[in-house]
């Protein structure tokens, strides 16, 4: 009885997690990328197939199907012209039920000559251009090689964030410049330096496994953007927190760099002696 409970319990916790992943992900429709000059359709064709195949297989967004975005396009008598209008788009991302789209073409001057493949990233809520990126290959089959490169940038821009939004692994946003994002989470346990970092490296937040200890400079803008703009309640009336960054030997050992989040002071102080809260940020 008691490992049937277990079982119980355990299988409870994996839907929890699960649910709470899939939450966190965004979802993405697709349009079909449009030929233009002397590329026929049926390569853009294959360059949108192939862009859906490598948003399914990154398993961080959730695509939607081929055939339920045609089926709603068609419903909604959605145009070509639509795109312009900010209204059309917000309904369409509504009833796809997705926060970003892909639109894009694939274009050559000659035939057998070069390719260039260009796309935007819609943000359906708000219509508005998140991202464009341009991708030139020199023929049908470098398509096949460079295009899982190209859909990794797509993914690294599908989302919109701004400092002391929350992030896709729990943390807070406290970097955001040029689609580089960063966020922080402050974990409520004392450890000294070597517990900090293996803290931060363990952590899994949004089933991330990317999260680490951050340095002086990094720690310092988790200070200045989210405790000084009071961005965030979790850091707050905090100690000092270790960085990754080295400082040196002294006598009773090795020195890193630290921060006090109650008054900005920046200090070093010894690896095994001293303990404090942990934080732990990520890049994306």
């Amino acid at each position: 009885m008691k490992n049937k409970k277990t079982i119980i319990l355990v299988s409870a916790l994996l839907l929890i997690a699960s649910v709470n992943l899939w939450a966190q992900q965004r979802t993405v429709a697709v349009s079909l990328f449009e030929a233009r000059g002397a590329l026929s359709q049926d390569v853009a064709d294959v360059v949108t197939e192939l862009v859906m195949t490598e948003l399914v297989a990154d398993k961080t967004v959730r695509v939607v199907a081929r055939n339920s975005f045609d089926a709603i396009i068609a419903e909604m008598k959605f145009q070509a012209t639509d795109w312009t209008d900010s209204n059309m788009v917000v309904k369409l991302g509504k009833a796809l039920g997705a926060d970003s789209l892909i639109r894009g073409t694939a274009m050559s001057m000659d035939k057998g000559g070069p390719i260039i493949i260009t796309s935007n990233i819609l943000d359906m809520n708000t219509s508005q251009i998140l991202y464009t990126s341009r991708l030139q290959v020199n023929n049908t089959v470098e398509i096949f090689e460079k295009i899982p490169d190209f859909v990794k940038g797509l993914v690294r821009n599908l989302w919109s964030y701004k400092i002391g939004d929350k992030g896709p692994g729990g943390g807070i946003i406290f970097f955001a410049e040029g689609g580089k994002y960063m966020e922080a989470v402050s974990i409520i346990r004392m450890s000294n330096y070597q517990g900090s970092v293996n803290e931060a490296k363990n952590y899994r937040g949004g089933g991330y496994t990317d999260w680490r200890l951050p340095d002086e400079f990094e720690l310092n803008m988790v200070y200045q953007n989210l405790v000084l703009l009071n961005k965030h309640y979790s850091f707050y009336g905090t100690s000092d927190y270790f960085s990754s960054t080295y400082y040196g030997d002294a006598r009773y050992g090795s020195l890193y760099k630290t921060q006090d989040f109650r008054t900005g002071v920046r200090d070093r102080e010894y690896f095994d002696e001293y303990v404090h809260y942990v934080c732990a940020i990520r890049t994306f």
